[in-house]
């Protein structure tokens, strides 16, 4: 199985990150209260997502059953959003070179 460096340096699997970018960029365009609390849930395990985004995560298979995210789908995510609050906004995820 091929596998791509993120450019926080984590490697993944490259078919998961070619599926989880595309959920990234679909929540962004289309639910971006989602996307943020995605983004705010992989940086803090411990965040309760607003709303029903929790079933939103659950149904696009980035979370377990205890809605924890894959580890390969956070660390994903990580490399996926730069910035915080208002500030905060998608990136290539895939390290240069």
């Amino acid at each position: 199985m091929s596998t791509t460096t993120l450019r926080t340096g984590a490697t993944v699997a490259t078919p998961t990150l070619m599926t989880t970018t595309a959920i990234i960029a679909e929540l962004w365009a289309k639910n971006p209260i989602a996307a943020f609390e995605l983004a705010t849930l992989a940086r803090n395990p411990d965040h309760v997502p607003f709303g029903d985004t929790a079933d939103v995560f659950a149904r696009f298979g980035l979370t377990d059953h205890a809605g924890r995210l894959h580890t390969d789908s956070r660390e994903i995510v990580l490399a996926s959003f730069d910035g915080d609050d208002v500030d905060l906004h998608l990136v290539d995820p895939i390290a240069e070179g």
